[in-house]
């Protein structure tokens, strides 16, 4: 049987003098996989365990689907505002179920014990703290609801009633987070990218960052620095038998001074795709193998893509989708001397 530490009350209790202290919202950080979660099915560590942080913190206003890097453990912290004393109910769930929620203090939902359980606690008129705990092998999204004394269903905690202590520079949403650099690549792909890999080394998961997941598919920040003559691969796959088999591929970049100065284009002599596994190993380590098979453009496109690539590339965004002749296939960008401009750009300049 796992124990697990409860935390006094008293130290999680704030008093209405530390209001001014507070902004909406709660506070999510990231901590690594660890030795143990290796994959063998239970992924549970204390939570005093997690460790040092990695990444910046950052923001979320609800714990109704809070989002967290699928490949890391996560808490989402910070004070819930009780407008009145009574008995307090509670729902926490994930994938699985691998999640926890303390509450003033108290663990009320502790790892897997089970999705359609209630806790309940008393609490009193004002600030407590709250602390959702989510952890690798839980595909990175936790849901917690409530049902406060007098209401007849469970529903989301209201953002009102969120709070986090202010920061010298204040928290963002996940997706607002400053680039490490000027050079990431956004992607959007449905199913999903498996790996990644610049100039035949695969890249490192520490360099990749979701952004999104949308009942399977993604979209994900990835620092890289390229130049001319640099080559990316991205292995990326499709099931037909979701949504009727609809796919999407596309990614942006800086290059030169151009925002979007890498961008999918099937028109374009720099994309090009493998679909047979046993070339792939070449197509991805040398940089002109396969370049004769063009890459193609997407004759069922998922229909959110191009709304996301906006959103997280930006408005300006011009490329186009791409795939292979395969579900699953290898995508090859050669990076070349000039950024590639939009269409009506080109013309304009001649």
């Amino acid at each position: 049987m796992k124990t697990r530490l409860l935390f006094p009350a008293c130290f999680f209790l704030l008093t209405a003098s530390h209001a001014d202290d507070l902004t909406v919202g709660l506070a999510v950080s990231e901590y690594p996989r660890t030795e143990t979660q290796t994959g063998s099915g239970d992924y549970f560590i204390e939570r005093e365990n997690f460790g040092q942080p990695v990444g910046p913190e950052y923001l979320v206003d609800t714990l109704d689907g809070w989002e967290w890097d699928q490949e890391r453990n996560a808490t989402a912290s910070g004070f819930l505002r009780i407008e009145k004393p009574g008995k307090y109910e509670f729902i926490s769930d994930s994938f699985y179920d691998r999640n926890e929620l303390r509450v003033s203090g108290e663990l009320l939902c502790s790892y897997r014990d089970g999705t359609d359980r209630i806790a309940t606690i008393d609490l009193t008129e004002g600030l407590v703290s709250i602390e959702s705990s989510g952890y690798v092998g839980s595909r990175g999204k936790a849901v917690v609801k409530w049902r406060p004394p007098g209401q007849a269903e469970f529903s989301p905690i209201p953002r009102s009633l969120l709070a986090h202590k202010k920061r010298e520079v204040p928290l963002v949403r996940r997706f607002e987070l400053p680039r490490s650099n000027d050079k990431s690549l956004v992607v959007v792909a449905k199913d999903f990218v498996l790996e990644v890999y610049k100039n035949g080394v695969r890249v490192p998961e520490e360099k990749r960052h979701l952004l999104l997941d949308r009942f399977g598919a993604t979209a994900e920040r990835i620092d890289l620095d390229l130049v001319p003559g640099d080559w990316l691969v991205f292995h990326v796959a499709n099931n037909r038998l979701r949504h009727d088999g609809s796919k999407f591929f596309s990614i942006s970049a800086p290059h030169g001074k151009e925002k979007h100065g890498i961008v999918t284009n099937p028109d374009s002599a720099n994309w090009s795709i493998c679909d047979d596994p046993v070339r792939s190993r070449d197509f991805i380590q040398q940089r002109e193998e396969g370049t004769e098979s063009r890459a193609m453009p997407i004759s069922h496109e998922w229909e959110e893509g191009m709304k996301y690539m906006r959103e997280f590339a930006g408005d300006n965004f011009h490329g186009r989708p791409l795939w292979g002749a395969a579900p699953s296939t290898w995508i090859k960008y050669i990076v070349p001397e000039n950024p590639e401009l939009p269409v009506y750009v080109a013309r304009s300049e001649r």
